[in-house]
């Protein structure tokens, strides 16, 4: 029994010193502050996530507009699309999916683009501030015949990483899908669309029908009816597995917002009535950034440590 409170006694310092190295490597929290205004933001894409790829060129588009406050407004370009703003991360991703789709179709020209060097760093440099969508199209790596599939992402600039300080030098890694090589004869892939009523404030006047439309490489290739008697869905077969593809609605039914969710290859076309909750500065800011940001990988780091090491010496002390 004396024997294992000697261990416990050696055991804690240690313990009590790798909690204090993970709370001090954690970003220092401040008292709320607004942005300030009159300080440049600048965006840096990192495609470093694994192979450093080189040659990849990201695009951004400024969709809304920031006050000190953080409050958004979207932009003239991207204010007609019956879209809301969302207060969470899953709303900003179908956000992001939403918008990227209407890019293609409409060809939307980029506010900047850059492309990643040898070290896979793509420096878009200074930038209005703002809510950004960050896009790529497909690419194909020479040096391993991968080809690599970016997701669209919103980041905020500047942005927060605790709610209250702002980083104004906004650095993030995209997620990704990669694909091997394709044998000569590919498959074919199957695309799906359901759409999804939301809210009953303008149940009354919901439409019977609506269209969708199936975007292949920015070109509308086919446009569909959904309704009550297919059951409010489609899916189009036979599609080339190595193009690009979207899926939009038509147009959005007089009182309701739209947001696309994609799951694989299936896409959910969402048109929700109601009012929107208006904006306030939030004591806790929930900005977008569905892309990685790179300030938590030291700090998962040291606290994984802490565990295992907290883990070995338990077992030394049982």
């Amino acid at each position: 029994m004396f024997k294992k409170e000697r261990k416990l006694k050696r055991v804690m310092p240690i313990l009590m010193a790798v909690i204090m190295l993970v709370t001090l490597m954690a970003p220092t929290t401040y008292a709320y502050e607004k942005i300030d205004m009159s300080k440049p933001v600048s965006l840096t894409v990192e495609f470093t996530n694994g192979p450093k790829v080189e040659g990849m060129e990201f695009r951004a588009y400024r969709v809304a507009s920031v006050d000190e406050d953080a409050n958004f407004a979207f932009t003239d370009v991207f204010g007609g699309y019956g879209v809301a703003m969302p207060d969470d991360q899953a709303g900003y991703r179908a956000l992001a999916e939403t918008l990227s789709g209407y890019i293609a179709r409409d060809g939307i020209a980029p506010t900047a683009k850059a492309t990643t060097d040898e070290n896979g760093m793509a420096q878009f440099g200074e930038q209005e501030k703002g809510l950004y969508l960050i896009l790529a199209d497909r690419y194909k790596n020479p040096k391993d015949e991968m080809t690599y599939i970016v997701s669209p992402s919103l980041i905020a600039l500047p942005n927060s990483t605790d709610g209250n300080s702002w980083i104004y030098d906004v650095v993030i890694s995209p997620k990704y899908t990669s694909v091997p090589p394709i044998p000569d004869t590919p498959g074919t892939i199957d695309i799906n669309v359901i759409k999804v009523w939301s809210g009953e404030a303008n149940k009354d006047k919901r439409p019977t029908y609506v269209y969708a439309e199936l975007i292949c490489d920015g070109q509308v290739v086919d446009t569909v009816t959904l309704n009550s008697g297919n059951n409010w869905r489609h899916t189009w077969t036979g599609l080339d597995p190595n193009k690009t593809y979207n899926v939009t609605e038509k147009e959005v039914p007089t009182g309701y917002t739209v947001t696309i969710t994609r799951d694989g290859n299936t896409y959910t076309m969402n048109n929700y009535s109601g009012d929107v909750p208006p904006k306030t500065p939030p004591e806790t800011p929930k900005l977008p950034q569905t892309g990685q940001l790179w300030w938590p990988v030291p700090i998962l780091a040291a606290a994984g440590l802490a565990f295992i090491i907290a883990g070995k010496l338990r077992r030394e002390a049982a």
